[in-house]
């Protein structure tokens, strides 16, 4: 049997029958209108995202500042702390709630308050801001030209005097040298030596501290009793010197005699007057 072959037409009515599929062309046409439907979908669903974030952050409750804890306060008035931290969080949107909490912002504002030594300003999520405060510990009371000041451990003043501060100890600038807050009248060392003294004193001597002068430079202290005062060297061990105060108030006391002053300025030396 002979087979007839298939007439399969030559090359270029093959190539213009292909050209006229149109499932070649439909399939493209589809290819890119499902792009750019994808497209579409994921614009839309950024756009609920962002919208969503932009809610649960700013306008619902989630995340809302509603409370603001004050810890380590010892002096410092918690109401002006708590006052700044408000208007702080009120200043900015962004401020209202944890998530966008500018907590270095605020550490800023409370550190620069009087009496503040150190601020640290931390989230506890959902709704909480914590301030944790490192006071300015006041020392002694420094006064001249009539005004008394506040002096922490380093010979800082920081703050004004107020009645709550009457038990720390008082040191008069005879010379009535001006001073502000923020200056350094006194260096650390001599706050030590005249915690030292007030916290000693009585129960070495029996007598208590009525005053406390210094006179154009603290490496001397002149310390008055009821009775009499002494003289002390700053720069020295303040138990030292009260050891030998001690001495010669024992001297004096057995020879029923009365004291004027005592000298210790001179180291290994002891001087003092009594009374007539």
């Amino acid at each position: 049997m002979i087979r007839k072959k298939k007439n399969k037409g030559t090359r270029g009515e093959r190539l213009d029958r292909g050209r006229r599929q149109p499932s070649i062309y439909s399939r493209t046409g589809q290819t890119k209108e499902e792009q750019d439907f994808s497209r579409k979908i994921l614009l839309s669903l950024l756009g609920v995202i962002l919208v969503g974030l932009f809610y649960l952050l700013f306008l619902s409750p989630v995340f809302r500042i509603n409370s603001i804890e004050i810890v380590g306060t010892q002096y410092l008035n918690k109401g002006n702390i708590a006052q700044i931290a408000g208007n702080y969080k009120a200043s900015s949107i962004l401020e209202k709630n944890t998530v966008t909490f500018s907590s270095g912002g605020l550490e800023k504002k409370v550190d620069a308050m009087s009496g503040v030594m150190d601020a640290t300003v931390t989230k506890k999520y959902p709704n909480t801001i914590l301030v944790q405060i490192k006071e300015r510990k006041p020392d002694f009371v420094w006064q001249t030209l009539n005004s008394k000041y506040l002096v922490d451990e380093t010979g800082y003043i920081y703050a004004g005097y107020s009645s709550q501060f009457a038990s720390l100890p008082i040191v008069v600038d005879t010379e009535n040298l001006p001073t502000a807050i923020g200056k350094q009248p006194a260096s650390s060392e001599f706050g030590d030596f005249v915690s030292q003294i007030n916290s000693e004193f009585e129960s070495k001597t029996n007598e208590k501290i009525t005053r406390m002068e210094v006179a154009g430079t603290t490496s001397e202290l002149k310390v008055y009793t009821s009775s009499w005062y002494a003289y002390f060297d700053t720069t020295r061990s303040a138990s030292d010197e009260l050891s030998d105060l001690n001495r010669v108030l024992n001297k004096v006391a057995g020879e029923g005699k009365g004291l004027k002053y005592v000298d210790l300025r001179v180291d290994g030396k002891i001087f003092y007057m009594l009374t007539s």
